[in-house]
């Protein structure tokens, strides 16, 4: 698809596109099948984006989250996440900075 359509396609408001193509919300599909059809059809990314969520939502082995996700984490919630405290001196191995790595909720003091 040219740049110049895909612009257009932008421009317009989902529910004129999706009303011109015959196609539900990206919510109401279904089955793997129907999002299959809905990201074959020439829409601006945002609605293929919201069909790609439902069907992360439709496939239980998407949906599974097994703790072995690296981003699994809410990295929004300063509470969790670990400081990184940088020292000036003398370091194991002869380097000048040191880098210590604490974990949430524990303080950062010096090393």
């Amino acid at each position: 698809m040219a740049e110049a359509e895909v612009a257009k396609l932008e421009e317009r408001p989902d529910e004129e596109l999706l009303a011109e193509l015959n196609l539900p919300e990206p919510e109401a599909l279904d089955s793997p099948d129907e999002v299959r059809d809905f990201l074959k059809a020439e829409l601006p990314q945002r609605l293929k984006t919201r069909a790609l969520r439902r069907l992360w939502r439709l496939n239980p082995m998407l949906a599974n989250l097994d703790g072995l996700v690296d981003y699994g984490e809410d990295y929004t919630d300063a509470a969790i996440l670990e400081t990184v405290e940088i020292t000036k001196g003398p370091c194991a191995g002869g380097f000048d900075t040191c880098h210590r790595i604490t974990g949430p909720h524990e303080p950062v003091g010096e090393a």
